[in-house]
C-alpha cells in the first residue's frame, strides 16, 4: 500500500496529496515534481520567454535529454535554473553571483525576483537555488529571508528546500521551528535522499537534548557571534546576541553562586549541631587525654625583664 502511494504521489509533483496521523495532526505529504512534468514547465517557459537563438536553444535542449534513468531532484532543480539563465539575462546574474570565491561572499541582490509578473514556478527555483547558496556560504539570516517566501508546492525539489531551512534554523537556535521543518522532512516527504535524512535525524536529536539557558546554548550563541563577525556582520543583530550572552552568564553565574550558598549554609548547619553537647565536662582538658592537665608550678626567673617592664611598655 505504501510503496503505490509512494509511486502515485511521484507522477503528479509537489502538492497537497494525502494527510498522515489523526485529525490533530495531520500534515500535507510533498512528492518532488517528476522528470518530464518539469522539462515540460522548463520548455513552456523557454517558448514564452520569446528566446530565438539558436545557440541557446540548443543549450537548453541539451539539459533535458537523457537516456533511461532521469536525473535526480536536485540535479533537476540545478538543470531548470541553468535553463532559465540561459535565457533571461537578470537570472544568469543573479547565478554568477551564486559561486564561492575570496573574500567573504555577499548575498547577491536578489531583488529581480519580486518583480511583478515573473512566472512563480521560475521564481520559486531561482530562489531556492539561491537560498541553498547562501546557507552553504554560512549567511543563515539572509538565507532564511528568501525561504520565507517560497512556495513549498512551487519547487522542483522539496526535500533541498525543507533540508537546508533545517540547517539553517538548527544553526540559529530556532528549537520549535527546526523540529517543525525537520518532522515535514522526515515523516511527510517522499523520495528524501539518504544523506538528507541521516543528517536531519543527527539535528532532531540535537535539538531534542539542547536546552536554553544552557551553558551548551551560551556557546552556541558565542560561535555565532564569532561567525557573523567573521562575515563583517557587526550591526545591531550582533549586538543583540552579545547582550543575551552577557545576560544569560550572569544569571548562570548568579545561580550558581546561590546553589554554593544554599550548600554552604546546609553544611555549617550540619556541623554545628554536631558540635553541640548536652553534657559538657566540668573542668577543661585536652581533647582525648586521661588526666585534667594540671602541671607542677616551677620557678623559672625574671632575667627577661618582662615580669617588671613598666606598664606602658
Amino acid at each position: 500500500m505504501a510503496n503505490t502511494l509512494a509511486v502515485c504521489l511521484l507522477t503528479i509533483g509537489p502538492m497537497m496529496v494525502g494527510a498522515v496521523g489523526d485529525a490533530a495532526a495531520k500534515k500535507t505529504v510533498i512528492a518532488p515534481m517528476t522528470a518530464e512534468d518539469v522539462r515540460d514547465r522548463v520548455m513552456a517557459w523557454v517558448a514564452e520567454s520569446g528566446v530565438t537563438d539558436r545557440a541557446v536553444l540548443e543549450k537548453v535542449g541539451a539539459l533535458w535529454a537523457w537516456n533511461d534513468e532521469a536525473p535526480e531532484p536536485i540535479e533537476l532543480l540545478d538543470r531548470a535554473v541553468r535553463s532559465f539563465a540561459l535565457c533571461d539575462s537578470a537570472i544568469d546574474k543573479l547565478v554568477q553571483q551564486c559561486r564561492f570565491a575570496e573574500p567573504v561572499p555577499v548575498a547577491p541582490d536578489a531583488d529581480l525576483l519580486d518583480e511583478p509578473g515573473r512566472d512563480e514556478f521560475v521564481v520559486a527555483n531561482v530562489r531556492l537555488y539561491l537560498a541553498r547558496f547562501l546557507t552553504q556560504a554560512a549567511l543563515y539570516d539572509e538565507a532564511m529571508d528568501q525561504f520565507e517566501k517560497i512556495p513549498l508546492e512551487n519547487v522542483i525539489d522539496p526535500a533541498t528546500l525543507l533540508f537546508y531551512r533545517a540547517v539553517c534554523e538548527h544553526q540559529l537556535l530556532k528549537k520549535s521551528e527546526a523540529l517543525a521543518t525537520l518532522d515535514q522532512l522526515l515523516n511527510h516527504t517522499v523520495s528524501v535522499p539518504d544523506r538528507y535524512a541521516s543528517v536531519a535525524r543527527l539535528m532532531r536529536y540535537d535539538l531534542v537534548e539542547f536546552r536554553q539557558k544552557s551553558l551548551d546554548e551560551i556557546a552556541r550563541k558565542m560561535n555565532d557571534v564569532k561567525r557573523r563577525l567573521s562575515l563583517a556582520r557587526a550591526g545591531s543583530r550582533v549586538q543583540k546576541i552579545e547582550e543575551e550572552i552577557v545576560e544569560a552568564l550572569d544569571e548562570l553565574i548568579k545561580r550558581i553562586q546561590d546553589q554554593a550558598n544554599a550548600a554552604s549554609s546546609s553544611t555549617g548547619m550540619a556541623g554545628g549541631n554536631s558540635n553541640q553537647s548536652s553534657g559538657p565536662a566540668q573542668d577543661s582538658v585536652i581533647k582525648g587525654a586521661p588526666a585534667p592537665g594540671r602541671v607542677d608550678e616551677k620557678d623559672i626567673g625574671h632575667k627577661s625583664g618582662w615580669g617588671a617592664l613598666p606598664p606602658k611598655q
